[in-house]
């Protein structure tokens, strides 16, 4: 995991603002006060900050009291500053937040927009420091935006690389490449050749979240080279851990642990018990990939115990995650549990979502050693989710490009239909033109003809009527045209929301149960095996049920459903559908009567009548509890043939029965064992059956159950 992205380079941009901030603001001791005592009392506190020794907090205390009591109030913009910077290097957070954001307070006072932006980058970058983002992201907005109104490259360039930094860390790595690239440009055109190295640092890191390695090593050894060539110590660390992490990523791990043993010699000439931590942690995680478990525990414990110094509660999670692994490798569940615990909290806290998915990947891996099935599939079903999620992050690039793409065919669609719009408007400009001098004409040869004139001109206000009544069909016709067109794309936002939703259900189970025999087969039980082939089974009828009914929507949306009636025996027909839902009603332990007459035919649509019933047996069967009862009933009368499917469910509130008979909204809830509507079964049901001629009537109440009747045309 490149954290480098996410802390690493923080530091190092905050370093280059300490070293930089003095050069454009107030530098000189000239300039911080006329007043002697002022300037001796600057004095004291900057040699005593630059050079601090083990026991020196107290006097730096007393020395920044003195300095601030001495000094303006616009004046204190500059220690505050130099405390804040202190604190950080000594990677003691909270203490630089407190005067960061006490320099924040004076600076707005006193409108000095150069200091706002550099402490809401200060603020900002210890709000990354300690992996609490949110914060992190409104203080380096609020930076960036400020440095773009000031003549300052280096601001712009370290605001725009944090705040990438900052969308790195959620997961939105286009955005993060955007700010990236902007702070390469920039630093190539203020010729900054530290903010270069750090940028191509930084899309290095894009590059491996989005799993394209040797794009990442090319961006990776351009930074060590100019990191080489400028003795910058901490970047060419930072860029071997890199380095490091993206061979271990590629299985190539001899030249990872080479890279990686080379950062923790490098990162002691920087002396940062931060980084040094999460290089242990990369190289703890390397022993972990090669089974060398006893190595990897004692760097995963060396790792968490600089994460609890410094407050890095994304190092802190991961190794207690890694820790919990190696533990679970061990097949010993009970020492692992409060590694597990502790990591997998911390990891919902920050709103991780790779740890999220690694830490509910270890719970299953922990229930089914306890042999809890149930919970291992819970976890496991969570850690596809997230997984998911993460997939969709990692694709981020190829969606906004997708998007800029549709968006530019957009806009030559608007241009051309605004051309064809002005080329319409002048051909009847056109025709009103010819028109007048027609009826100019006419007029004239009244005079002179009035009989033949009269004549001609109910001819010509007859043909006018005419046209009109044409023009106001075409307009109708259009009106008509545009409300389905509305209708469609309703219909499409619709159809998008249930394949999103409701087949990533059936979806993530099948794969959630599938993974769990293949990880865990040789362990599992023959009923154990059956269970998971059996929950399987049900989520494919689900998924085959969902589909069915999509392309019975889409064909029902764009009119293309032919209907081909055809005599058939209703009772076999059931019978039929029945068989289908056989083992998710034993499974259920819910009973099944089907009480239709053998002697019944009907006129209808098969096809049709298999999706009308499919829907109301798989409805009833959600809904109905264990032990319940579905019964299947008709009646016949002279010309229709009505049949009802009966259930003892929970039945539906009539504030719920009212959505199913409207067309524009589709009604889903869960089952009595949790099973997961399709959100467009019975209105779907509703449709086919008005289409059809028929009537389609619900009779519900709620802790009683529901009877749905539909009728067709009876064909005996």
């Amino acid at each position: 995991m490149p954290k480098l992205g996410i802390h690493l380079i923080a530091c190092l941009l905050l370093f280059l603002i300490f070293s930089s901030c003095r050069n454009q603001s107030i530098n000189t001791n000239s300039q911080i006060s006329d007043n002697p005592l002022a300037v001796a009392a600057y004095d004291s506190l900057i040699f005593s900050l630059d050079n601090p020794s083990p026991t020196s907090h107290a006097e730096i205390a007393s020395l920044f009291n003195k300095s601030v009591l001495l000094l303006e109030r616009a004046e204190q913009l500059l220690v505050y500053r130099k405390m804040g910077e202190y604190y950080y290097n000594q990677e003691i957070p909270d203490s630089a937040l407190v005067y960061f954001q006490k320099g924040l307070e004076i600076a707005k006072s006193v409108k000095n927009p150069y200091y706002l932006s550099v402490f809401h980058l200060m603020c900002g970058s210890v709000y990354s420091f300690v992996s609490d983002f949110e914060p992190a992201l409104v203080e380096l907005k609020q930076a960036y935006s400020i440095s773009l109104t000031l003549d300052s490259l280096r601001l712009q360039i370290r605001s725009a690389r944090n705040l990438g930094n900052a969308y790195y860390h959620i997961g939105n790595y286009d955005m993060a490449l955007d700010y990236y690239l902007i702070s390469l440009e920039i630093s190539n055109k203020a010729s900054n050749n530290q903010g270069v190295a750090s940028a191509l640092n930084n899309i290095g890191n894009v590059y491996q979240e989005i799993k394209n390695y040797d794009r990442a090593l090319d961006y990776y050894k351009q930074s060590e080279k100019i990191a080489q060539d400028n003795n910058y110590d901490r970047l060419i660390a930072v860029t071997n851990n890199n380095l490091g992490e993206v061979y271990s990523l590629k299985g190539q791990y001899d030249s990872a642990l080479i890279y990686l043993e080379k950062s923790l010699e490098q990162v002691k000439k920087v002396n940062s018990r931060f980084d040094e931590g999460i290089f242990l942690g990369n190289l703890a995680d390397l022993y972990i990939k090669v089974d060398s478990l006893g190595k990897a525990e004692k760097y995963f414990l060396e790792s968490l115990r600089y994460a609890d110094e410094t407050g890095d509660k994304t190092g802190i999670s991961l190794c207690n995650l890694g820790l919990a692994d190696i533990q679970l490798r061990l097949k010993d569940p009970a020492k692992a549990e409060v590694f597990l615990k502790k990591g997998t909290v911390i990891s919902e806290e920050i709103g991780s979502l790779k740890l999220m998915g690694y830490a509910y990947k270890l719970y299953s891996e922990f229930y089914l050693q306890m042999n809890d099935l149930r919970n291992s599939h819970l976890f496991l079903t969570r850690q596809m989710a997230v997984k998911d999620s993460v997939y969709s992050l990692e694709n981020g690039e190829n969606v906004a490009k997708l998007e800029s793409q549709y968006r530019e065919v957009q806009n030559a669609r608007k241009i051309e239909l605004l051309k064809e719009k002005q080329k319409g408007y002048f051909y009847l400009t056109l025709v009103i033109i010819l028109a007048s001098v027609i009826i100019f004409t006419l007029i004239f040869l009244a005079y002179r003809q009035k009989t033949k004139s009269n004549s001609l001109l109910q001819e010509k206000n007859l043909q006018i009527e005419a046209s009109k009544k044409i023009l106001e069909e075409k307009h109708q016709q259009l009106i008509y045209s545009q409300e389905k067109l509305n209708a469609l794309n309703l219909g499409k936002d619709d159809f998008l929301t249930i394949i999103s939703h409701d087949l990533k259900n059936p979806l993530s189970s099948i794969r959630g149960f599938t993974e769990l025999l293949i990880r865990s087969y040789d362990s599992l039980s023959d009923e154990q095996r059956k269970t998971f082939l059996n929950e399987v089974f049900d989520s494919i009828e689900r998924m085959s049920l969902l589909i069915n009914n999509v392309l019975f929507w889409v064909r029902s949306q764009t009119e293309s459903i032919k209907y081909k009636p055809v005599n058939f025996n209703l009772l076999k027909k059931v019978d039929e559908n029945i068989s289908i839902y056989k083992l998710m009603l034993a499974k259920k332990g819910v009973q099944l009567e089907n009480n239709i007459p053998a002697d019944i035919s009907v006129f209808a649509d098969s096809n049709v009548f298999d999706m009308i019933i499919r829907n109301l047996l798989s409805n009833a069967l959600k809904f109905t509890p264990a032990e319940g009862k579905i019964s299947l009933s008709c009646i016949k009368n002279e010309a229709t043939v009505t049949l009802s499917v009966s259930d003892t469910g929970i039945g539906i509130p009539l504030d719920k029965l009212k959505l199913i008979f409207e067309q524009q909204e589709h009604y889903s809830t869960t089952g009595t064992s949790h099973e997961q509507g399709t959100g467009l079964g019975l209105g779907l049901v509703n449709k086919f059956i008005q289409q059809t001629g028929g009537k389609f009537q619900i009779t519900s109440e709620p802790g009683k159950g529901s009877v749905m009747s539909f009728s067709l045309e009876s064909s005996n």
